[in-house]
Formats: C-alpha cells, structure tokens, sequence
C-alpha cells in the first residue's frame, strides 16, 4: 500500500473510533444521570436502579436526608422506570413525598443509620411488596405507605411514632407491632383488605381509632396485658374476627367492635370501666362472653342506664368470679383488728390497691391509694403501730383515693390497712372485699423518726429466658436529715402482677415462669414503691 492509501486508511479508523467513542458517551449519557436532593444527599440513576449517598456539599450539617428529586432533573417517564432504590449508609431521613407516585418500585433498600422516613414518602408506590425496615428508624410519617403495593413489611423494633393512616389501604397479610410504639394511630391499618393476622407486642398501650376498620379478612389478633384502650371504631366491620381477648382493657369506644358478625367469644375485664353504649352495634351471633369478674359487676357495665349495651348482652356469659366468692367485709375486719407483729391479712395483694403513706405531717397522715374498677367504696384501718387496728373511715365512692388520719401524735409510728368493698346485695347491705392492702407502717414527723423517700432499681428493666432466676436489688432511699432514724419494722416486700409470667421471692429473686410480660413491685413498709417491667423470652 502506497503512502497516500496509508494516511486515509489511518483517517477512516481515527473516524470510526471517535464515533465509537462518541456513541458510547451518548449511551452511557442516556442511561445514567446524577444530581443532589434533601440535605448533604447526591443521587444516581443508572439504568433502573436509583442510588442515594452522602456528599458533603460543604454546609457541614450533621444531618443528611433523601428528598424529591425536581421534575426538570428526572422526567416522569425516568421515574416510573425506576424499579430498585439504595439508600446508602450515613443518610439519615427520607423526607416527605420523596417517592411520591413512583409506582415502578419494586425493591427499597435503606441504610443503617436512617432514623426518620416522612409523610407521603412511599405514597402510591403500587409495585412495592416487601420491604424491612431498619431497627434505627423511629419515626414513620403520616400516610407514608398509603395505597402502596405493600405485602410484607418488617417493621423497625425502636419504632416510637407512627403516623395516622401509614399503611392505609395496603395489602399487608399480616403485621407486627413493636412494643416501643404505645399507640396504634389512627386509620393506620383502613381497609388493609388482606390484613389476616396482627401481633401486638407487649409495650404497645392502645389501639386508635379506626386503626383496623375495614380489614375485613382480619382473623386474628393478639391483644398484649399492655393495652388498657380501644378506639372508637377500631375493629368496625372485621367482618371474619371470630374472637377477642380484651382481659386488660378498661375503656373501649364507639362503634369500636360494630359490624364483627363472626365473633364467637369476647372476654372482658372487671376493670371495664368506660365501654359506649354502641361498642358492640349489630354483632347479632351466638357469642359467648367471659368475664373476668362478677354478674353485679357485668350488670354494671352492660346495663347502665345512660348507655346500655344491648349487643353484649345477645350472646351467654360465663363469669369467672362469684360474688359468693368473695370474702365478707365482716370476716377480713375481725382479722385486721387482732393483727399484731408482723403478720398480714390474709389474701392481702399490693399491686391492685398499691395503699401508701402520702405527704406525713406532725399530727396527721394523708394515706393515698389506686381506685379498684368495681368497688362501691372503702374502708380504712388504723391505729398506733403497737396498738390493734380499728375501723377509721367508711369511704362511699369507688373513685376516692386518699383519706387523712388526724389528731395524731407527733413523732410516732402508725399502722394501716386499706379495704375496697362492693356491695352486692340486691335488697340488704352485703358488703364483700375486692382487694385488701398489705399493713403499711409511716411515722408523724416532729421527732426523730423519717420516712421512704423512694425506692430504687439499678436497672429500668428485665429480661429473662424461661426458668432463668434474677435478683432484683431493690433498695431504699429515706429522706435524708441529720439525726432523724429510719425504723425498719417491715422488710422491703415483693410482687408480681402476674405470677404465671414471673414469681418473685421475700427476698427479691425474680423467677422467669412463661413467655410474657409483668411488673414486679418491691414496696417499703410505708407503702412507696417502685415497679419494673419484666420480660420473659
């Protein structure tokens, strides 16, 4: 080949190389585009994958987070296209509406240091099944999962707030809650159709309103002791619920168990103190209720006048407590009136009354208590710690919950008892005991003697394997003056709420007996106390 046909040949692989070149940079032009968003936050899309990471822009901000890419960067077409997000580590937030309508999303991966996910961010995501969220986040927006493709999520075990309506036609299967969330919002779960079975861990406190109306494939629910509230309309129209153990609940709303045809058996609590009128509208089947409690005290809640519960009443009742099982007043007074030492009421429990020394004064004693659902009143015991105790005060009015020995002596030890009684007879007085306190023991001031100021853990909780043993540590602390003497006539005293979860001993030794939860209380002689949650795994 000659010189000339040399240098064209060289000519047309220079050209075919920077078009080769050029086609390239089109390509890869076309396929991958990069920007930033939210705070300290670039992103990248190359192909279907969209891709957040942390990039400090120079404002030092100590917070970074993923926010809504502007229309003018990706174009509606590019975001529908979008199938797979990363959020990368050291990104802190997703921020409201960032995935707003993005229905192509079918796989979200968020990083390990994401605390916050906003209102509307995965709005309307209609591919989007599964996705697990990471134990760092604890904060879910309003609305956040509303009308997404969910199946499956896992939510995060820190998870304190969740916003009303989050997972708000849905198609969730099932779902559980973690117990560090104390409410179930509002409408979280409406119309979730597909929402068969829902776990509540122990922690969480109540169940908004509406929180599963509509979830209308809902089968099963597992209700922890924890939860006290019901929401108007939180159960409206689970039309296949077919059961519900409200054993802890003590208010339930309006309308909050309306239209659940298939509920064979409901168990209720006798501390059931607030239930609507119309809570239980049209559940027109062959239910059976159980009672934790008494017929007078059933009869209380289900037939008062202002707010009848007629639908409770279609189904038969089983009650687990006779009134004729309960002591008589007359027969517990005889035994607190010729107690003498150390010895104790029969039967007496600490964690239902939780009776105490209030504020103490020079010639008085305020005495403070917890109401007891159920009791039509209550009688107070007292006298000189050395002398037998004598029927101070007849107290009528369940919700009374302190009382004033006056007249004392200064500087003198006296001791008391606590009676919550309920009068169930029909025509003449029958007074029977609900729950009797432990002998409390608190000094007048004026002299040399103090009383508990507190009662102290070293730690805020305990959790435990089954069968495992723990001693608890409790310790006293009295009110701190020079020369004053704390008199220790009754050793630090123990209790479990629930000795099927945990027992504990006289001496503090905490015994892990079932899966579950319970407090433990350790009460002082004068009745302050400190309670702490345990757990059994």
């Amino acid at each position: 080949m000659n010189q000339t046909g040399k240098k064209i040949l060289a000519g047309v692989v220079l050209t075919v190389t920077m078009m080769v070149l050029l086609l390239s940079v089109t390509a890869f032009t076309a396929h991958a585009a990069t920007g930033s968003c939210g705070k300290q936050c670039q992103w990248t899309l190359s192909g279907k994958t969209l891709t957040f990471v942390y990039k400090d822009y120079g404002s030092h901000s100590l917070i970074s987070a993923v926010g809504p890419i502007s229309s003018s960067d990706l174009s509606e077409t590019q975001k529908q296209n979008i199938t797979t997000v990363v959020i990368d580590d050291d990104i802190h937030a997703i921020q409201d509406n960032t995935f707003y309508g993005y229905k192509g999303i079918t796989s979200v991966i968020i990083g390990k240091d994401v605390a916050n996910i906003g209102k509307y961010a995965f709005y309307d995501c209609k591919s989007l099944e599964n996705i697990t969220i990471p134990n760092s986040v604890h904060t879910i927006g309003d609305k956040a999962f509303f009308l997404s493709g969910l199946k499956g999520v896992k939510l995060s075990d820190n998870l304190t707030s969740l916003g009303e309506s989050a997972f708000r036609l849905t198609e969730l299967e099932s779902i559980t809650i973690p117990g560090k969330l104390r409410v179930v919002p509002t409408d979280c779960f409406y119309a979730a159709h597909m929402l068969k079975t829902v776990v509540l861990s122990p922690g969480v406190e109540e169940i908004g309103t509406g929180a599963f109306v509509n979830c209308d494939n809902l089968t099963k629910i597992s209700i922890p002791s924890t939860v006290t509230k019901i929401g108007s309309a939180a159960f409206d129209t689970c039309k296949k619920l077919d059961s519900l153990d409200l054993s802890y609940v003590t208010a339930i709303g309006h309308l909050a168990v309306k239209g659940c045809t298939a509920l064979a058996r409901i168990r209720l609590s006798n501390a059931l103190t607030d239930v609507d009128s119309l809570a239980f509208l049209n559940n027109y089947t062959a239910k059976k209720v159980i009672f934790d409690g008494t017929r007078e005290e059933f009869e209380k809640i289900a037939n008062k006048k202002e707010s009848k519960n007629t639908d409770l009443l279609t189904g038969t009742v089983e009650y687990l407590q006779s009134s004729s099982d309960l002591p008589k007043v007359e027969d517990i007074e005889k035994r607190i009136k010729t107690l003498s030492g150390k010895a104790e009421v029969p039967g007496a429990s600490f964690r239902t009354l939780r009776a105490r020394a209030g504020k103490t004064y020079k010639k008085r004693i305020r005495l403070k208590w917890k109401a007891v659902p159920g009791a039509t009143g209550y009688m107070i015991y007292g006298g000189e710690r050395k002398a037998a105790m004598q029927r101070l005060e007849t107290i009528k009015g369940g919700g009374t919950v302190s009382y004033s020995h006056k007249n004392l002596k200064s500087n003198k030890y006296y001791r008391y008892v606590v009676v919550a009684y309920q009068d169930v007879g029909s025509d003449v007085e029958d007074l029977r005991v609900l729950s009797c306190s432990p002998v409390i023991i608190a000094a007048t001031l004026g002299g040399k003697f103090r009383n508990t100021q507190a009662v102290t853990f070293p730690s805020k909780k305990i959790t435990l394997k089954k069968g495992k043993k723990q001693k608890l540590g409790a310790a006293l602390v009295s009110k701190a003056s020079v020369g004053k003497k704390y008199r220790t006539f009754l050793k630090m005293r123990y209790e479990s709420s629930n000795p099927a979860v945990a027992t504990v001993g006289r001496k503090g030794r905490i015994k892990a007996v079932n899966k579950g939860t319970c407090y433990v209380f350790a009460y002082a002689q004068d009745g302050i106390f400190k309670r702490i949650k345990v757990t059994v795994q």
